[in-house]
């Protein structure tokens, strides 16, 4: 699921789980791109960071993140 909207200073994006994930590895480019097609983003947003971990909307319990990297070459 794709949301956009205001974190209350900037516009923001966020690509957040349908399902839990135990295990994942991925080209962050694939969400560059597939950001950079996306309405209101224009040539002139920075992609600022690069996060990983939960915002517990309901049952939150045993959530966590244990161990999360990038890379950028």
């Amino acid at each position: 699921m794709v949301w956009d909207g205001s974190n209350g200073m900037n516009n923001a994006m966020a690509y957040v789980a349908t399902e839990p994930i135990e295990v994942w590895s991925f080209d962050v480019m694939s969400f560059v791109d597939h950001t950079a097609t996306m309405e209101p983003i224009t040539d002139s947003w920075y992609l600022t960071s690069i996060r990983a971990g939960l915002e517990p909307w309901s049952d939150g319990v045993g959530l966590g993140v244990d161990s999360f990297s990038a890379k950028v070459n």
